[in-house]
């Protein structure tokens, strides 16, 4: 699914697979002939259950773009991460690609890109296509290959009956809801509908 996130005068879109490791940041930022070399962050979008952001900023006379890991869960975590950067143009034919293969992330080295994505009078000159109304848009294309030092969190689908931790369901509105038992443990009203003297004691849904 996509989704759209505003921040100050930026917008970020990002798409990711249901459980996947793998996302899309899409970042359209505004006032871009006014960055300096602080930059610019996009929203946040969580893949792989942790947050990540695009960093544009003036990188001297070039546009930087960037990917950055917002987490500081210990010094220990490590991430390896592939990812492709994308300029666009009006004319896709001229898009500005960059691809940057198994970065690993860390505590004290979060961000990666291109200090040289882009020549700034190239970027702001609206003849060559990359900048509109002062905005251009940017997109980080990204795929984590391997982690370390991070627990992912799990994943359920409630909706599915056939995921393996499924031994009950619930009909709401004539909607089927999947859930396991075990939730008794946790909740007063589950242990007596499954275990008290009610009709549902034995049923499957």
């Amino acid at each position: 699914s996509l989704s759209v996130m505003e921040n100050g005068e930026a917008t970020a879109a990002a798409e990711t697979e249901d459980g996947s490791r793998s996302g899309v940041i899409r970042f359209e930022v505004d006032n871009v002939s006014k960055l300096d070399t602080r930059g610019r962050y996009s929203p946040e979008v969580e893949v792989g259950g942790v947050p990540w952001k695009i960093s544009v900023r003036k990188q001297g006379s070039n546009l930087g773009v960037f990917l950055a890991s917002i987490t500081n869960i210990s010094t220990l975590w490590s991430i390896d991460v592939e990812e492709e950067i994308i300029i666009f143009n009006s004319d896709a034919s001229k898009n500005v690609t960059s691809k940057i293969d198994k970065y690993p992330f860390q505590h004290n080295r979060s961000i990666m890109g291109k200090n040289n994505m882009l020549k700034w009078d190239q970027m702001i000159d609206k003849e060559e296509g990359f900048i509109n109304d002062d905005k251009i848009t940017v997109e980080i294309r990204f795929s984590i290959s391997k982690m370390r030092g991070i627990r992912m969190p799990p994943h359920f689908d409630f909706t599915n009956p056939d995921e393996p931790n499924h031994d009950v369901a619930f009909i709401i509105d004539e909607e089927k809801i999947y859930a396991n038992k075990i939730l008794c443990v946790f909740s007063p009203v589950f242990y007596a509908m499954f275990h008290g003297e009610f009709a549902e004691k034995n049923k499957k849904e």
